[in-house]
């Protein structure tokens, strides 16, 4: 691919913010012409062309520049053409009900007296299905519809496991992280720096700069080391914003790497595994012996339940297959508020006791809803970042005795206050600050303490 110049990719990204100009005018423009009709108000209906030319001008920016940022190779190429000529059409037939609308084009030709009407419902249409593929190629194709309730493809259901020595090492523990922290910029659809990790095949198949893998070398792995590079580095992965992997995670990849050769089959038991790495699989899988209590603890969850739940837009995933223990995930979202999250989490309360992974970005959650949180006893890994709690909502935490990770990402209001209340969750061993009120310099961690702040 021939090499594209940084000022191009420069102006190319901001596709994505003045995409939404020429959106919001034809829109606009087709409320008008429907008012107008039902109020029959001429006023209405003269400011109809002044939309359709201000959208169809900010339409064609937003192809140039589209079609600039296109050109950083890191889209799947089918799914680009459908969204480029379908953005290409909603142009050239916005630049025609402008025509239509300023009387141009029927000096020329006859036309039927509605005519405007059904131009302004093609855009509409066109509107919709450009930026559904828009959608697909900046989040994937399913992401539209992977939580809906009903009509889901049947996934693949993992390997059943009831010891560490079966659990699969990239099945079972590799690749739950990559679908959580990379996959959403290197899928099918958007393959950022022409890398896809969406399975074994793409992995294997590598991006612009080769192999993502070296088996049997870590250092040689750019996989690993994207991940380890200074949080200012512009190359670092995830970029800056995002979630970023944890130490845990980061050595089970270097496990899988070096000891495991980047076998995709290869299970536990096949492999010399450190004390250390069995604690991490045990604590994110929960098996072992003490993960053979928690199975066995964990309540059968009635299957009505889950799909109220997920009718509610709860995502819902089981840890280890028949183990009922489960990953409860909340989209982030404008329309999510502390009202919708609390009926929400008095839901949860129902299947508390399965509850070992809960996540809850940017949902609006305040102290009230973490004094319910406090209640869901089996958790051990806590998601809130970009919330609206405080360092009293944290006390609520206090008792989970069970809680292991906290990510407080971006609460800006909590302070240095809040450490003291984080040293008397009994078994946390860490907590992501960045973004918080907490300084680096204030936190001294007692010599009795396994705690570790990520700021």
């Amino acid at each position: 691919m021939k090499e594209v110049s940084d000022i191009v990719l420069f102006f190319g990204r901001f596709h994505p913010l003045l995409v939404h100009l020429p959106i919001g005018f034809l829109f606009f423009a087709f409320i008008l012409e429907i008012v107008s009709k039902i109020k029959k108000n001429e006023l209405l209906k003269e400011a109809v062309p002044l939309a359709l030319l201000l959208g169809t001008i900010s339409a064609v920016i937003a192809c140039v520049l589209g079609y600039m940022l296109s050109l950083s190779g890191d889209y799947q190429d089918d799914a680009l053409d459908v969204h480029f000529w379908f953005g290409i059409g909603t142009t050239v037939v916005s630049a025609l009900a402008w025509g239509l609308k300023t009387k141009k084009i029927q000096k020329l030709v006859t036309l039927p007296g509605n005519v405007n009407l059904v131009t302004l419902v093609c855009i509409v249409v066109l509107l919709s299905v450009t930026g559904h593929y828009g959608g697909n190629l900046t989040h994937g194709e399913d992401y539209l519809t992977a939580y809906l309730p009903f009509g889901k493809e049947e996934k693949e259901t993992l390997p059943v496991i009831t010891s560490i020595e079966e659990v699969q090492v990239f099945t079972h523990i590799v690749n739950p992280i990559l679908q959580q922290k990379c996959t959403s910029c290197h899928n099918s659809g958007k393959k950022k720096g022409g890398l896809s990790l969406e399975d074994e095949t793409a992995i294997k198949k590598g991006g612009k700069n080769g192999a993502v893998i070296v088996a049997g070398d870590v250092s040689k792995s750019e996989l690993v080391h994207r991940v380890l590079l200074n949080p200012n580095d512009d190359k670092l992965m995830p970029p800056k914003g995002k979630t970023p992997l944890t130490d845990e995670e980061i050595k089970v990849l270097e496990y899988w790497i070096a000891s495991g050769q980047s076998d995709f089959k290869i299970t536990v038991n096949d492999i010399q595994t450190p004390e250390e790495i069995k604690s991490v699989i045990r604590t994110m899988l929960n098996v072992g012996e003490e993960g053979k209590k928690s199975l066995a603890n964990a309540p059968i969850v009635s299957k009505d339940v889950i799909e109220e739940l997920m009718a509610d837009g709860v995502h819902i995933r089981e840890l280890v297959s028949e183990s009922n223990l489960l990953d409860i995930a909340m989209l982030p979202g404008k329309e999510n508020n502390a009202e919708k999250t609390a009926q929400l989490l008095n839901k949860l309360l129902k299947i508390k006791d399965n509850i070992i992974w809960l996540s809850l970005p940017s949902n609006g959650v305040t102290d009230n809803n973490l004094k319910t949180i406090g209640e869901f006893t089996s958790l051990k890994r806590l998601n809130v970042e970009k919330n609206m709690i405080t360092d009293q909502g944290l006390e609520y935490l206090i008792k989970l005795d069970q809680l292991e990770s906290i990510n407080l990402y971006n609460n800006t209001l909590v302070t240095n206050k809040s450490v003291e209340a984080l040293y008397k969750i009994k078994n946390l061993k860490k907590v992501y600050v960045w973004g918080t009120s907490i300084r680096k310099e204030d936190v001294v961690v007692p010599a009795d303490k396994a705690l570790n702040f990520v700021f």
